[in-house]
């Protein structure tokens, strides 16, 4: 351990505070622009099908911070070209103490789960996700058909797209009653490979 003193040991704590009021402030001041549909392919630079194979809560060595790696794998690559497995980087998570860094906006990921992603950004932005949680869509069975089917990220059935955003229902209240009600996976990828083609 080295030990500052005088002018070094204020400047270092004057420095980590700074850092601490940075983050605060970013934390509480987190705001999202809403996304048209063409926006989140746009921005996106990366769009995947896959499934979320193991979530990770890390500590960045040189700050201290928390983040999560959420690795996804059995990827179908509509967007881009990323390595499968692909793995993103979230800013935020638990500290090995118990203590929690949370922005109010994370998107949480459970392994095994599937999902649409609009991918923009990745180790660069804190959330590398097109307008956060609006660059997730969660992939569900329908379970009369076995179906699959999307899902927003709060689990309400996106139904159809609507001049340049997409129709969402309200919510169902569970997983399978919405995805009954859902666009079905295919539909869904065919909006998007349609207007990545009128995008060309």
């Amino acid at each position: 351990m080295i030990a500052l003193s005088g002018t070094r040991r204020w400047t270092a704590l004057l420095s980590a505070g700074f850092l601490m009021t940075v983050l605060v402030v970013e934390a509480r001041a987190l705001s999202v622009i809403e996304r048209t549909f063409p926006e989140l392919v746009e921005r996106a630079d990366t769009i995947v099908v896959g499934k979320v194979l193991e979530v990770r809560n890390l500590v960045d060595g040189k700050t201290g911070y928390p983040y999560r790696e959420v690795v996804l794998g059995e990827l179908t690559v509509l967007k881009g070209s990323p390595a499968d497995p692909l793995v993103l980087r979230f800013s935020g998570g638990s500290l090995p103490d118990g203590r929690v860094l949370s922005f109010g906006s994370e998107v949480e990921f459970e392994t095994g789960e599937r999902a649409v992603l609009f991918v923009a950004g990745n180790r660069r932005d804190m959330f590398p996700l097109v307008g956060v949680g609006q660059g997730r869509f969660r992939v569900v069975a329908d379970a009369a058909t076995g179906q699959d089917r999307v899902l927003d990220v709060h689990g309400a059935p996106v139904a159809s797209l609507q001049g340049s955003r997409l129709r969402v229902l309200p919510g169902a209240p569970s997983t399978t009653a919405a995805a009954a009600s859902a666009m079905s996976l295919q539909s869904f990828t065919d909006l998007i490979q349609k207007q990545l083609d009128e995008g060309r």
